[in-house]
């Protein structure tokens, strides 16, 4: 049943539906059974086709979903050791700065430890006449330093005990 027209646009619209479907219709007036069978094989064959590439690239897309989600799954696992590489630097920095700072509290311990035994190995060692001095530690001709006092004056202090 065919519509009718409500109105001038409409019916012209009408025409010119009619007018593009004409030579279709010849055409396939023209087709012989066969042909026309053929021409049916030949469209599902295409629309087969067709799904069959549109299921091909829907999984494809699939595929590749997949792959941005691993890739972007990578890029987290990376930014996350990247930084736990940068606090690790960092702590050994700190450790680094650490160890220097307690070597060089070592060495100058050490170097103390050198001086009280040259201190100690001068007193022990020392065979000079016992003396005093009516300034201490200053010779009474010259008043200059005596070195025997003054070493023992260092020995006594690095012996004693120190307040903290």
């Amino acid at each position: 049943m065919t519509e009718h027209p409500r109105g001038p646009v409409d019916w012209a619209r009408q025409q010119q539906s009619e007018r593009e479907q004409q030579p279709v219709r010849k055409l396939l007036d023209q087709l012989s059974d066969a042909e026309l069978t053929a021409l049916y094989d030949r469209a599902e064959t295409a629309e087969r086709r067709f799904q069959l590439t549109a299921g091909h690239l829907e999984e494809t897309l699939g595929r590749l979903r997949g792959a941005r989600d691993a890739l972007a799954a990578e890029a987290d696992l990376s930014r996350q050791v990247l930084a736990r590489a940068e606090q690790a630097e960092a702590e050994r920095d700190k450790a680094c700065r650490a160890f220097n700072t307690k070597v060089i509290r070592v060495q100058e311990v050490e170097a103390a430890l050198t001086e009280t035994r040259h201190h100690l190995r001068y007193l022990l060692d020392y065979d000079g006449p016992r003396h005093c001095h009516l300034v201490p530690g200053r010779w009474d001709k010259d008043g200059s330093p005596c070195d025997h006092c003054a070493r023992l004056a260092t020995a006594r202090a690095t012996l004693e005990p120190k307040e903290s």
